[in-house]
């Protein structure tokens, strides 16, 4: 059965990343887990982030067609992420609403974006406390619910530019790549479940990894990069997958 719930796409980095400004080295990986994918699964949304959508071609192109036609962007610009910058303008010029800005409380808030609402929350480093796990959570759900119910204009090229015409993604291509990333998702899981990482070569590497214990949060991480990678090697043989990791 194909997933009907309304797309949350998520822009931002990946692991490990250091703020230079701050000096301070965030998960943001725990950031995603801890607060971003509960917070959009609590509202009943559909939470895809980036790295989800990785496959031989033109990454790009799969990016803009979900920033333009996502329901709802989340856009943590932690760390002053390059990339998270980037896909957060992109977003801006595609779609005059239903963006959320986030970020860790200590970094910088850039002044290109000082009169955007930018929901701020703490982090620890390495992980994020269950408190402020758990406030974060639902204070994000709370503004992702009034964000889609309001739908008003929060892209700063629209507000300036109300005139502006959004450009357009045909439905059928959208459910195309929706498609595209929920069977990758069906094949991870299966491949979760079976614990069998032998059906293609580009897998065996994965078998010592494949620890379910929390305690091995990180090990367990790694597994489900490494196994995205190994599902592009399955699908299209030895040839390396084009992916973009932040």
């Amino acid at each position: 059965m194909s997933d009907t719930r309304k797309v949350c796409f998520v822009v931002m980095g990946f692991g490990l990343k250091t703020d230079y400004e701050t000096g301070k080295t965030l998960d943001l990986d725990a950031t995603y887990e801890a607060i971003i994918k509960p917070a959009a699964e609590d509202a009943e949304l559909r939470c895809i982030r980036a790295d989800e959508i990785m496959h031989p071609g033109i990454i790009d192109t799969k990016m803009f067609e979900m920033l333009l036609r996502a329901e709802l962007v989340i856009a943590d610009i932690s760390t002053g992420n390059a990339n998270a910058l980037y896909e957060l303008g992109v977003r801006h010029a595609l779609r005059p609403r239903s963006t959320i800005i986030r970020k860790e409380e200590a970094g910088r808030l850039y002044f290109d974006l000082d009169h955007s609402n930018t929901f701020q929350y703490g982090h620890l480093g390495q992980d994020i406390g269950a408190r402020e796990a758990k406030r974060a959570r639902s204070a994000l759900k709370e503004i992702i619910v009034g964000v889609i119910s309001a739908a008003l204009v929060d892209s700063p090229v629209y507000t300036f530019l109300p005139q502006l015409q959004r450009p357009l993604l045909t439905d059928e291509q959208y459910q195309d790549l929706l498609a595209e990333t929920e069977a990758t998702e069906q094949q991870l899981s299966r491949l979760f479940k079976a614990g069998d990482f032998s059906v293609s070569p580009g897998c065996c590497f994965l078998r010592p990894f494949a620890v379910r214990n929390d305690k091995h949060r990180k090990q367990t991480r790694g597994l489900r990069k490494l196994s995205k990678i190994s599902i592009m090697l399955i699908f299209f043989g030895n040839s390396e997958p084009c992916a973009s990791f932040q």
